[in-house]
């Protein structure tokens, strides 16, 4: 049964955080980014670790900020201070995958080569509808619930 509640956990943040939908279409993008740079296995790892991380971390935040707004509706610096560093933790985390995705992707030769196959026929239509699928995953879905 906790299964159920954890699906449910990932739908609400689905719904109602537009970060953790920035995150995940970040994550998809980067998956098949490396699918086409070529990516090994380890790499691959690595990667789906980072972004593992980064989304849990956004879901914890979620659930802080959820917690702390149910224990202190008043303003208060004790729940600001909750509030922000659970935000720091996502910040962080962001900034590490950052660095992981720059380290992964460093072969410039390669990473010239993945652009112009993904800008230029018969590959620019796919892209297009795909650069749209993620706005539309971003803005257009969901709904803040507080």
């Amino acid at each position: 049964m906790s299964f159920v509640y954890a699906f449910a956990g990932i739908k609400r943040c689905i719904i109602s955080e537009r970060n953790f939908r920035i995150h995940i279409t970040a994550a998809v993008t980067v998956f098949i980014f490396g699918a086409l740079y070529g990516l090994n296995d380890v790499r691959l790892a690595l990667l789906t670790l980072t972004c593992v991380l980064v989304c849990a971390l956004e879901a914890v935040n979620t659930a802080i900020e959820a917690e702390v707004d149910i224990l202190s509706p008043e303003r208060s610096e004790l729940a600001k201070t909750a509030k922000d560093t659970a935000a720091a933790a996502v910040l962080v985390s962001a900034i590490g995958a950052l660095v992981v995705a720059v380290v992964m992707f460093s072969d410039v030769s390669r990473l010239l080569a993945v652009f112009a196959r993904l800008f230029t026929m018969p590959l620019l239509v796919p892209v297009l509808i795909y650069l749209a699928a993620c706005v539309f995953f971003v803005f257009g879905v969901g709904r803040k619930q507080r």
